[in-house]
C-alpha cells in the first residue's frame, strides 16, 4: 500500500462517519430533506472516490474499470436524477422570486438575472457534456 492509500483510507473512513452525523443533525434541526440532499452530495461522491482509490491498490484493472462502470451509473441514477429533479421543481417557485426586485440584496443582481441564471445553464450544459465524455470512456 502506497502513503497517499492511507489518506484515502483514512478519508473513507472518516466520511463513513461523517456523512450520517450530518444527516442526523440536519434532521434533529428540521432541515428540509431537499436541502439535506443538496448539501451532503458532495461528500457522498468524494467517499465514493476515496473508495475508489483504496480499491485501486487490491483490485485488478478489470475489476476497477468494473467498479467505474457501477460507480458512474450510481452517481447519474442516485444523485444527478435526483438534482435535476429537484431543480425543474423549484424552477417554478423560485421564478416568483426572481421577478421580486425586493427579494434581492444588491439592485444590481437584479438587473443581471438572466445574464447569471444563462452562465448558470451553461455551466449545467457544460457539466452534461462530461458526463456524456465520462459515459464514453467507461462504456
Amino acid at each position: 500500500m502506497y502513503g497517499v492509500t492511507y489518506f484515502y483510507a483514512l478519508a473513507a473512513i472518516g466520511l463513513l462517519f461523517f456523512i450520517p452525523y450530518l444527516i442526523i443533525r440536519d434532521l434533529k434541526m428540521g432541515r428540509k430533506l431537499s436541502s439535506i440532499l443538496t448539501s451532503n452530495v458532495m461528500l457522498v461522491i468524494l467517499l465514493f472516490v476515496a473508495l475508489g482509490e483504496v480499491l485501486k491498490t487490491f483490485l485488478s484493472e478489470a475489476h476497477m474499470m468494473y467498479y467505474n462502470q457501477v460507480f458512474f451509473l450510481v452517481i447519474i441514477v442516485f444523485i444527478v436524477v435526483p438534482l435535476v429533479l429537484f431543480l425543474f421543481f423549484t424552477v417554478k417557485e423560485e421564478h416568483q422570486k426572481w421577478e421580486d426586485s425586493q427579494e434581492y440584496k444588491y439592485e444590481w443582481l437584479y438587473k443581471v438575472r438572466y445574464l447569471l441564471l444563462g452562465c448558470v445553464a451553461v455551466l449545467f450544459v457544460g457539466a452534461l457534456y462530461r458526463f456524456y465524455q465520462v459515459y464514453v470512456f467507461l462504456f
